[in-house]
């Protein structure tokens, strides 16, 4: 039988070296480029002339705006917050905010157990619309719901209204109730934070009662509200305020941020 023939792709002539196998690089998709290409790209552009010297200064383009085919490019990123208001703001246009500002959140503030409201304004007409809003949004139908509701029913569910927080309370007594209300609004609703809180504050009422509760009963308190390393966050917090700084919270948002789990 006779020997196959190569065929003319294949060939070559004896004692040539082979083509070397396409790298990585050439392997695109699982296709791999021609030879032709490959040559190119070992040799350099095939424009390029490395007897021509390089181009003087003098003929290079003029540089100017570089515009894509999307649209204009976006220039970099500027700092648009001041640390001084006034260089934003003129003394009459705060004047003007702080005089509208100010009432119209005393009138509709939410009413919240950590939250103190010694300027309040609000009346029980005030109250009324806006526990009906909210019972109107509890009752919106959700994605894939077919019904309404009731914002009567939506109401009854949602419970009445909480007290806010005693004008009474001093400055550190509020500053703890602000630190737990913030560890547990973490990725938590409000109407979900308001009877855990109130639970908690009743059973710990101060930093110091805090600090010298044990990990079962936080894990015990916390049962329900989920994410339970912030309820261990609540009580390192509260052991490093009673260890390292004598039972005060700090005053700055500096030392704040050193309080564990915060």
């Amino acid at each position: 039988m006779a020997p196959k023939k190569q065929s003319p792709s294949t060939k070559r002539a004896p004692g040539k070296p082979m083509e070397p196998l396409p790298s990585s690089e050439d392997c695109i998709m699982g296709g791999v480029p021609s030879r032709g290409i490959a040559a190119r790209k070992r040799r350099g552009p095939v424009d390029s002339d490395p007897e021509s010297p390089p181009p003087s200064p003098a003929s290079k383009p003029a540089a100017g705006p570089v515009v894509s085919k999307a649209g204009p490019q976006k220039g970099p990123k500027v700092q648009v917050a001041a640390a001084d208001a006034t260089e934003w703001w003129e003394a009459s246009e705060l004047t003007q905010i702080h005089a509208t500002l100010l009432p119209w959140y005393d009138s509709v503030h939410r009413v919240l157990p950590w939250r103190r409201t010694p300027h309040s304004t609000r009346t029980a007409a005030s109250a009324a619309a806006a526990a009906a809003a909210a019972a109107a949004a509890a009752a919106a139908p959700t994605a894939g719901s077919k019904s309404k509701g009731s914002a009567a029913a939506a109401a009854a569910v949602a419970g009445p209204e909480p007290l806010p927080a005693s004008s009474g309370l001093s400055q550190q007594q509020f500053a703890y109730f602000v630190y737990v209300s913030e560890i547990m609004l973490q990725q938590t609703q409000v109407a979900t934070v308001i009877p855990y809180f109130n639970r908690w504050t009743a059973r710990w009422p101060t930093v110091q009662a805090l600090a010298t509760a044990q990990v079962e009963e936080v894990n015990t308190e916390w049962a329900g509200l989920g994410y339970y390393r912030r309820g261990r966050f609540l009580l390192q917090g509260a052991q490093y305020v009673l260890s390292d700084l004598g039972g005060l919270f700090p005053a700055t948002a500096k030392e704040l941020m050193k309080i564990p789990g915060g």
